[in-house]
């Protein structure tokens, strides 16, 4: 009988590659990273950095021992007017938008960030966002980061989940 958390483990491999890949090339390429804009209404701001180090590449925070993982599940939904809505499904990790760079991390607190084609288009401080100007067959991206910005991973494995728009 197989394991289901060992039938995960190759898209789980496949994801945190992509992003990698992602975020190596814009960072290589120098794209265009501009300051995070730092609102707090957390509707539709505007972020536009890869990370909060605009010329270095993502951080890493490895789940440590004693440390439970937190899991992510993503619904995108087309929305009855216009855009999608975002929702996530969180085990073991908590939204706490007020600690946000405050120098603590853990794998179990933070905010997720959210990615488009590639591209950061914000930070999610609940589990609920809206995306106006998404299009059939844009990839999402939602991963999972501490307070400090940094990729919350298991081993090799960066908390993530892709969905594309239908």
């Amino acid at each position: 009988m197989t394991n289901p958390d060992e039938a995960k483990r190759p898209r789980q491999i496949l994801i945190a590659l992509s992003v990698l890949i992602v975020l190596a090339g814009t960072f290589f390429l120098g794209g265009a990273l501009e300051k995070t804009n730092h609102q707090n209404d957390h509707n539709e701001e505007e972020v536009v950095s890869v990370d909060n180090h605009a010329n270095e590449p993502a951080q890493k925070y490895q789940v440590k021992d004693g440390e439970k993982t937190p899991t992510l599940l993503v619904s995108l939904k087309k929305d009855s007017k216009a855009g999608y809505n975002v929702k996530l499904t969180t085990t073991d990790f908590t939204f706490t938008p007020e600690s946000v760079g405050t120098g603590t991390s853990s794998a179990n607190e933070g905010h997720a960030h959210i990615y488009v084609n590639d591209k950061k288009v914000g930070r999610m401080y609940s589990a609920s966002y809206y995306l106006s100007d998404l299009k059939q067959g844009d990839r999402v991206v939602v991963n999972l980061t501490t307070n400090n910005h940094e990729d919350i991973q298991d081993g090799d494995i960066v908390i993530a989940t892709e969905r594309v728009a239908e």
